[in-house]
């Protein structure tokens, strides 16, 4: 992946539903300081890096809290599962993360 590459992002699939977070710009790679979930702390802890997306809403969102890849690979597998009755939802993934803090207590 180059920096400045067109991205999709998908924070995950449950049942017939896929959670879709948007488009954006692979950024590179940087410590995920602002991400949240259960891999989170330990990277930060060890300094490793992890990509990097802007979202085209201006929302950052870090590799280890999603799946994501080429815009027109995520086009082509987001047109795929609704072709075989998947609903795609949009999530913030600020939402997302208070929802996590909310049940899990920390980062």
């Amino acid at each position: 992946m180059t920096k400045g590459e067109r991205v999709g992002v998908i924070f995950g699939r449950d049942g017939s539903t896929v959670s879709f977070l948007g488009y954006g710009i692979y950024e590179g790679e940087e410590v995920p300081h602002t991400a949240v979930g259960f891999l989170v702390a330990g990277m930060i802890q060890a300094n490793r890096k992890n990509p990097k997306i802007l979202l085209d809403s201006g929302k950052l969102v870090w590799g280890c809290e999603c799946w994501w890849g080429p815009e027109d690979k995520i086009i082509q597998r987001l047109d795929r599962w609704r072709d075989e009755g998947f609903e795609i939802v949009d999530v913030d993934i600020d939402t997302l993360r208070a929802e996590y803090l909310r049940t899990e207590g920390s980062a």
